[in-house]
């Protein structure tokens, strides 16, 4: 655990997720503080550590366990405005950078700072993959499911997700 000056750009995402969740513009929150308390691991309600990519900073670690599978509520009609959002349950991709404790209007949220996948495809057999990575983003812990883990094999990152039905016939 570290005292934390957030940077610019990582305001800017705390911002974009907080109007997500009070579902306000971005440019109507106000007060935005710049500090927050930085953690390397979070201890999920299964009882499984998960690692950040800033406990590996120092290189001393061995493990990699901070690939994870999160599910997000995505409007299924947010391309049309005229339409009722309907929320529906999906699953993204990404690696953790680092937790953050941070404070806004007397609410204390733990966050994730996240380094997301592009969009994931399924190869000939079944197996899941993505390109590369993709930008950066701000979410609620509790969207966390499980670790995976990623392959790299030429131009792909396989997904290895021991807890999904990924048999091979």
């Amino acid at each position: 655990m570290q005292q934390y000056t957030l940077k610019r750009s990582e305001i800017k995402k705390i911002k974009e997720h907080y109007s997500t969740y009070y579902d306000v513009r971005a440019r109507q929150l106000q007060s935005f503080d710049s500090q927050g308390l930085k953690f390397s691991r979070l201890l999920t309600r299964n009882g499984y550590y998960i690692g950040s990519n800033w406990i590996r900073r120092n290189e001393t670690w061995a493990r990699v366990n901070y690939s994870v599978l999160v599910y997000l509520e995505v409007d299924i009609y947010s391309n049309n405005q005229r339409r009722t959002p309907v929320f529906e349950k999906r699953p993204f991709y990404g690696n953790i950078e680092y937790y953050l404790m941070y404070e806004f209007n007397n609410e204390k949220s733990m966050l994730a700072y996240i380094n997301w996948t592009a969009s994931v495809s399924t190869d000939s057999v079944g197996l899941k993959y993505f390109t590369k990575f993709a930008g950066y983003d701000f979410i609620d812990v509790i969207a966390v499911e499980r670790c995976v883990g990623f392959i790299k094999v030429d131009n792909k990152y396989y997904i290895v997700d021991k807890e999904a039905n990924n048999t091979i016939m």
